[in-house]
């Protein structure tokens, strides 16, 4: 649009703009004078005044957090074993154990350790069989190898506890779940985010 044909609509605006301010403002006028109370109900006013100041005392409004699906799992209370059964592998990330062994049975339920949000289902990382991992918050993944039957698909939401697999069996350690949690992306110890076992 040409800038020359802009002017002209700037330049009527301005006084429109300034008149409809002006025409809104209210005229003042004086206060009426206010009518003298007697004295003996300014007295009883007096004596309540108190009262209605003991009646609203303003108090701080108490917060609560609200439960959300994709809330940071950090304490050791919010997780859950993903598998009943004996821990054979400890993790050792010098040794390349990025996580724990639980042996169990095949066929034995695989639980979802905390709520999240399935990231990955299938069996195209090599050295982990058929694999789910779930995402429980910006900070926090959990990996279940070894399975044998997958139960969840990728962007599936899981809570805790819920089973998401069976467990596989793995051709020299026998029928075990490989678990791994990770902490931004790197390996972490799951005994330390694992409840302890009775």
């Amino acid at each position: 649009m040409d800038p020359q044909a802009l002017k002209p609509l700037a330049y009527y605006s301005k006084p429109v703009v300034e008149k409809s301010i002006s025409a809104r403002k209210p005229e003042q006028r004086p206060d009426p004078p206010k009518p003298k109370k007697p004295k003996a109900e300014t007295t009883a006013a007096k004596q309540q005044a108190p009262a209605a100041r003991r009646s609203t005392v303003k108090t701080k409004p108490i917060e609560q957090n609200s439960p959300s699906g994709n809330q940071n799992v950090t304490a050791s209370s919010k997780w859950r074993w993903p598998a009943a059964g004996k821990v054979v592998t400890r993790f050792a990330l010098q040794q390349g154990k990025k996580g724990i062994d639980i042996r169990g049975r095949v066929g034995q339920p695989i639980l979802a350790t905390a709520g999240g949000e399935v990231v990955y289902s299938g069996k195209g990382l090599i050295g982990y069989g058929n694999m789910v991992i779930i995402k429980h918050s910006d900070t926090y993944l959990s990996a279940y190898g070894h399975n044998r039957r997958l139960l969840v698909g990728e962007g599936e939401r899981v809570g805790a506890g819920q089973k998401i697999a069976e467990m596989g069996q793995r051709s020299k350690s026998g029928s075990i779940l490989h678990f791994e949690i990770r902490k931004n992306g790197r390996p972490v110890d799951p005994m330390r985010y694992l409840p302890t076992k009775n």
